[in-house]
Formats: C-alpha cells, sequence, structure tokens
C-alpha cells in the first residue's frame, strides 16, 4: 500500500473503530475514501461493504 498521511483525528475516529457497523457521512473530497481504505488496512480480517451513493 502507498503511504498514506497520518490520520486527522476526525479520521482516527473511524480507521480505529471495532465495533460491528460504522456509517461515514461526508461532503466530497474530505478524504472518505482514503479514510475507509485505512480502515480496512486496520481490519483486514473483516469483511466490509462500502456503498457510495451520489445524485448522478
Amino acid at each position: 500500500m502507498k503511504q498514506l498521511p497520518p490520520d486527522t483525528p476526525e479520521q482516527s475516529l473511524i480507521t480505529q473503530y471495532k465495533g460491528p457497523r460504522i456509517v461515514v457521512k461526508a461532503y466530497a473530497g474530505t478524504g472518505k475514501t482514503t479514510t475507509l481504505v485505512k480502515y480496512a488496512h486496520n481490519n483486514l480480517d473483516s469483511r466490509i461493504l462500502y456503498l457510495a451513493y451520489n445524485r448522478a
């Protein structure tokens, strides 16, 4: 995996989360994909469904 920037405090809440479900709501360009890639990397033994909705 390429080197990613360090987590912001908000991203750390998500990337270190160990509960059964998490929902991330944020505007375009706020780092959702990067955050979820880091979350997946920290939870390699988990099954993850990533859904993204837009108005297109």
